[in-house]
Parts: structure tokens; sequence; C-alpha cells
């Protein structure tokens, strides 16, 4: 290479276009100091009942070495598409992938070329499978499509994570990355000498331009401000004295700065949402309503005595609760044999047969300021849906076939409680 551009991206192809630091296994508390200096990211508290029993996995997407912001990390199961996560501003990335499946991870962006991670969770032991597992801080490289290169070797995955019975951990399978590594070795360096050649093309550096501009507008309307002020700001790095994105970015400013101006609105918003709750009986969601605006206003007296007087309410509610629950049958799995499908709701029945396989499907994603929580049980040709709506003010609302259900119901019926 004659350049130090082209030395180091192909440097940083040729290390594996994957780079691992795995540190896996069963003792999570070695991994919390590590889990607290990542930004905004707490797994685990101290009750490690709470460790979910599932794989973790974390890492960053880049590109020549630099976080990418809004790459996306689509997941596959068993082969079919289950769920599209966005990298964030530091290209940060976290899934969680349950136990008994092979995984297949895509990772890429419009105009990149995607890459395949294949991740086996189904040849873990039974008895191995009460712990929860973590993968992570691992790197993926992407890079930008070029003209006339042939990049069908990446239809393969490029890396392969699999359980180790005899270490009790998940690992990378490096025999099968060094292969890769020589198989793409032609195809990084053509590559790299076609970005380095294009980076001084005015014409390739417009059209970044624009997809920074698009990807911008596009995060800005979605009201993610952070990921858009990165767009347009990377937009400003290839043309400094452009005035749509600079104009961007100030008004980014001035609505991030006017947020904390807004603090008190949404205080008070919680405070009368909790209320509500508080008045019709629901102290449960008086609970999450109260604590939110304690994780917003720590010094709020009122909030915090409306709190305890709430906890005291679920205490007296839930001890009723149990004994009533008591005597009740266990459900080994979710069961819809006994759910009646009223006649507004059988045409969507039908429909959640047709779409989804037979047994559990569960999906989540974010809608305007809540996130809803979704759970499909078909058996046969019969469908149900049970969703759970939680606000940002910390109510939750629970639904089974578009009806409101008690949340014990819901979770009795979902075994959201076990």
């Amino acid at each position: 290479m004659t350049t130090q551009y082209s030395t180091v991206l192909l440097r940083t192809f040729t290390i594996l276009f994957l780079l691992f630091s795995f540190q896996v296994g069963h003792s999570q508390e070695a991994k919390e100091k590590e889990k607290k200096e990542k930004k905004g990211f707490y797994l685990f508290n101290n009750d490690t009942t709470e460790i979910p029993k599932n794989l973790y996995l974390w890492g960053k997407v880049l590109e020549k070495g630099n976080p990418l912001a809004g790459a996306t990390i689509t997941v596959y199961r068993d082969g079919i598409k289950r769920d599209l996560y966005k990298t964030d501003n530091q290209g940060f990335f976290d899934v969680y992938l349950d136990f008994g499946f092979m995984y297949k991870l895509e990772f890429g962006k419009p105009g990149y070329v995607p890459k395949i991670l294949e991740v086996e969770t189904d040849n873990i032991p039974m008895s191995d499978r009460e712990f929860g597992y973590e993968t992570g801080n691992f790197q993926v490289e992407i890079f930008r499509t070029v003209k006339d290169v042939d990049f069908s070797i990446y239809k393969k995955p490029v890396g392969k994570i699999f359980y180790s019975v005899n270490t009790q951990q998940f690992v990378y399978d490096r025999r099968y990355i060094a292969k890769m590594k020589k198989q793409t070795a032609a195809v990084e360096e053509e590559v790299a000498l076609k970005l380095e050649e294009l980076e001084s093309d005015d014409a390739y550096n417009r059209d970044k331009y624009e997809v920074y501009l698009r990807d911008g507008d596009i995060e800005f309307k979605a009201e993610d401000y952070s990921l858009s002020k990165t767009y347009f700001l990377e937009a400003l790095k290839l043309f400094p004295n452009e005035e749509y994105p600079q104009k961007m970015v100030a008004k980014i400013d001035s609505l991030q700065n006017s947020f904390e101006a807004s603090e008190n609105l949404k205080i008070n918003r919680f405070i009368a949402k909790a209320d509500s709750s508080f008045d019709a009986e629901n102290y449960d969601n008086a609970v999450g309503g109260y604590t939110s605006v304690l994780n917003l206003d720590a010094t709020n007296e009122y909030a915090r005595k409306r709190l305890e007087e709430s906890k005291v309410k679920l205490a007296e509610q839930e001890k009723l609760l149990a004994q009533q629950q008591k005597n009740a049958p266990k459900q080994d799995k979710i069961d819809i044999s006994t759910i009646e499908i009223k006649s507004n709701f059988i045409e969507k029945s039908k429909e959640i047969a047709r779409k989804y396989p037979q047994g559990v499907t569960k999906e989540e994603y974010k809608q305007g300021n809540k996130i809803i929580y979704l759970i499909y049980a078909v058996d046969g040709g019969k469908g149900v849906e049970y969703k759970r709506v939680k606000h940002d003010w910390g109510g939750e609302y629970f639904f089974r076939n578009e009806e409101s259900i008690p949340k014990f119901q819901f979770n009795k019926e979902t075994l959201s409680d076990k």
C-alpha cells in the first residue's frame, strides 16, 4: 500500500473483520465493574436470581477503526428474522439470545457490505442452562460497497461462536476465522485500493454527504437527536461550509438545551399519572410512577411519601393475591386451549396462526413514550396475542387479544412470573 490510509485500512481488515475479546462464564460478579464502566449500561443488579438465563452479546460496529453509528444488527433465529437493532452514536450494540437455537447476526448499513456472525446456542447441555452467559467487547468492521468487486464471499459467516462443554464458556471458532481471513484477503486489498481512489473523488464524497443528510433527517424525525447530530457532523467533515447541516446541528443543540427547561413539566405529568393510578388502587403503577419522579428529582418529598404509601398498599394487595392463588394449579407452558376467541378477534387470531410458528414467539419495540412487549402463542390454527405496554412514567398495562386484563392474569397465562 502506498499511503498511510491504505496501510491502516488493510491492517484493520486483515485482523479478521471480527476482533473478539471474550470474557465469558458463570461468574457474573467479576464482570460487574466492567459493565458499570460501559456507557449507560447495567446488565445485572445485586440480586443474582435475576441473571437472565440466556446469552448476552455486546460489542461495537466500526468503519476504518472508528465507531459506526446507525449500523443495523439483524438477528435471524433458525433462519427466521427475529429482531432488528441499531448501534448508538458510539457504535455500541447489545443483544440477548435464547438457548436452544442457531442464530445469524447480520451487521450492515445501506451502502455497506453486510457481514454475518453465526452463534450456536443449541448445543448447551440442559444442566448448564441454569446460568447466564456473556460474550462481549468484540468489534465488527464493515466497509462501503464499491463497484466491480465480488463480495459473494461475505454470504458466509465471517465468524462463528459456539458453546464449549469443556470450558463451560462461549468461544469463537479460531480455525474457521483463520480460514475466512485467507479467503477474504484478496477482496480486502482490492477494496482498500478502490476506496483510496474514491476518497479523493468529489462526486463520491458528495454521495456520502447526501447519505449523511438523509440519515440525519431520518433520526431527527425519530427524535433520536444525539444520533441525528452525529450524522450532520459527519456531513460537515466532508463539506464544512454547507449551510443545512450547520443549521440542523444548531437546531438540535437548541432542542437538547430546552429539554432541561421541560423537566419540570415531565415531573408534573409523571406525578399526575401516578396519582391517578393510586386513586384507582393500581398501586403497582403508582410505585412505578413515583419512582420515575424520584429518578428525575431525588429531592421530591411528595413523590417519596406517596411511594412509601403505594408500597404498603401494594404489599397488602400482593399478600391477598398470593393467598387466593396458593391452591391454583401450576402451568408448565403457555396453554391457550381454554382462551375464548371473541368474534372481533377471529380474523386476527387466524392471521397470527399463519404468521408465527407453533408455540410461543416474543417481540419488542418502542412506540413514542412507551415500550411494547408482545407474546404470540399459537396452537394449531389458533393464535393469541398478549401485550404489555410500559410507559415512560413507569406505568404498565396488560392486554390479551386487545382487551385489558389484570397484571396477575397476564403473568399467570404467560408464565411471566416465573
